[in-house]
């Protein structure tokens, strides 16, 4: 049986207690609506991979104080898994896009908006251009020490022009670049920046009346248990076999020493609210 609860503190500062909650008239309505926004959820959160690997890379490159091959190699690694996760996060779009209702459309919508990006940055095209060889050719992307304590990441131009299998199209983008050492940061965000656009696009696209519908179920209850509390769990009980996880992957044991499986929800009224605005 599927229920909610609230989290309660009696006393500040003290543990809280959490406490059942069964003003849900259709639990099975409710628990169809999460399902939904835990798949807008993923969607929302698609960038932050690419997000996260390009912090890492400026992280890297700001921490380390005396520059040893060691630490190229980790700028080098570090700056691929930004390909990579550049390239998933496009081909991932391209796999929820053929499995949404409204997928000529969207497909419609994707294509235009990375032929703009790749039209009108520099910075984005480089990145598709090369991004089969971060991922598949460790030696196009190299560490250069230019001078204590600087270093930073660059691919070499010749390598590139020297290519046959580079088209003649793709190497007039390439030759625009200024330098024969072609630096990574100001080529990654460059194409982030063109990234979080098509990222934002999409999200607002694929907004359907399920998933409106979906926002006010959730958000409905989130009303109702504003009344009680401030956090709002959700909660299923498996065949009798109860277990609990809390934000943090720790488990809670709570109420007559039974767990039970949660599911926090404080992002997803955020999630709503900007969705809506």
């Amino acid at each position: 049986m599927d229920r909610l609860c609230y989290e309660h503190q009696l006393i500040s500062g003290a543990e809280p207690q959490y406490i059942l909650v069964d003003f849900v008239s259709d639990m099975d309505s409710f628990r169809s609506a999460i399902h939904i926004l835990h798949m807008l959820q993923k969607d929302v959160d698609r960038i932050k991979c690419v997000v996260i690997a390009y912090q890492e890379f400026l992280n890297l490159k700001e921490s380390v104080k005396e520059y040893t091959r060691i630490d190229m190699i980790k700028m080098e690694m570090i700056a691929r898994s930004f390909f990579v996760e550049f390239d998933v996060f496009l081909n991932h779009w391209e796999k929820r896009i053929n499995r949404h209702p409204k997928r000529e459309e969207l497909r419609k919508l994707f294509n235009n908006l990375t032929h703009d990006a790749y039209d009108s940055s520099d910075n984005y095209a480089m990145v598709t251009i090369i991004r089969n060889y971060a991922i598949h050719s460790a030696g196009i992307i190299n560490g250069v020490i230019w001078g204590k304590p600087y270093c930073d990441v660059s691919i070499w131009k010749h390598e590139l022009m020297s290519d046959n299998n580079i088209s003649s199209n793709k190497k007039k983008i390439i030759n625009r670049q200024s330098s024969e050492f072609i630096l990574l940061q100001p080529m990654m965000r460059g194409a982030l920046d063109k990234l979080k656009q098509i990222h934002e696009t999409l999200v607002k696209s694929i907004i359907d009346e399920e998933t409106q519908a979906a926002m006010d179920v959730v958000g409905n209850e989130i009303k109702k248990i504003k009344e009680y509390g401030d956090k709002l769990w959700f909660f299923a009980d498996d065949e009798g076999s109860l277990s609990a996880i809390d934000e943090n992957g720790k488990m809670i044991e709570f109420i007559q020493g039974k767990c039970l499986e949660m599911f926090y929800w404080e992002d997803f009224e955020n999630l709503i609210a900007s969705i809506r605005d």
